[in-house]
């Protein structure tokens, strides 16, 4: 599993959409799927930029864009920073 509920990820694969690639999301819960999506582990996530594209709607294809959505975590890579402490633990001496 690459990501866990709190994280911020960003969309390293996305092949129905590839402008998604790249955007930064952040991991909500495990998703509650209907039985309909890929095999695979789901989250929900919510898009911390502008809307993704998610699925095409009627006859003419458009896009739908939404903030609040699913993603495989084989799709998501977390983004790690400097670990933060509650205690200094170094000293720095002049």
């Amino acid at each position: 599993m690459n990501c866990k509920p709190g994280d911020l990820a960003y969309v390293a694969r996305d092949e129905q959409f590839p402008e998604n690639v790249g955007r930064i999301v952040e991991v909500i819960r495990l998703a509650v799927l209907d039985g309909t999506e890929a095999p695979g582990f789901w989250w929900e996530v919510r898009a911390l930029s502008r809307p993704h594209a998610v699925s095409y709607h009627g006859e003419e294809g458009f896009a739908m864009y939404t903030t609040d959505f699913e993603m495989l975590d084989s799709d998501l890579r977390p983004i790690s920073g400097v670990q933060v402490e509650d205690e200094v633990c170094d000293e720095v001496t002049a």
